[in-house]
């Protein structure tokens, strides 16, 4: 089964396969699912059949596809320091997103908030190096 996951295309199961654009070597591809179906890249706009994508095969110990990104989530949310959250807090308390007694659950609400746009900021980063890096190529 193959999907789109942030930046590219992952085959789970025994075989784990990345995919990436024949033109530009980006990593932001699309791919049917369908044997012979189309593909195309983000990156550079090539168009083409899943079979001209450059395939590599690999294999991990990190589980699967939304285990490792489960885990890249935690790694984020981790680098939220006691210091960073205390000023979270006031932040929150000081514009009415939280009331004294602070509520834990509402306020871990907050924090994964901000770790999953984190996550997805660190990806559509990684999109625009990859756009850059191919316009000056």
């Amino acid at each position: 089964m193959e999907e789109k996951i942030g930046m590219g295309v992952v085959q789970q199961g025994p075989n784990d396969k990345g995919r990436f654009c024949p033109t530009c070597g980006g990593a932001d591809v699309v791919a049917s699912e369908l044997t012979g179906g189309d593909g195309s890249c983000n990156i550079c706009g090539w168009k083409g059949k899943v079979d001209e994508l450059v395939t590599f095969h690999f294999s991990h110990d990190l589980g699967s596809t939304e285990q490792v990104f489960q885990n890249f989530f935690l790694d984020v949310r981790a680098i939220f320091s006691r210091e960073l959250l205390e000023k979270m807090g006031t932040v929150l308390l000081k514009w009415g997103f939280l009331d004294m007694p602070i509520d834990k659950k509402l306020f871990a609400r907050y924090t994964g908030a901000v770790a999953k746009a984190m996550t997805k900021a660190i990806f559509e980063v990684r999109k625009d190096v990859e756009k850059e890096r191919h316009k000056t190529a």
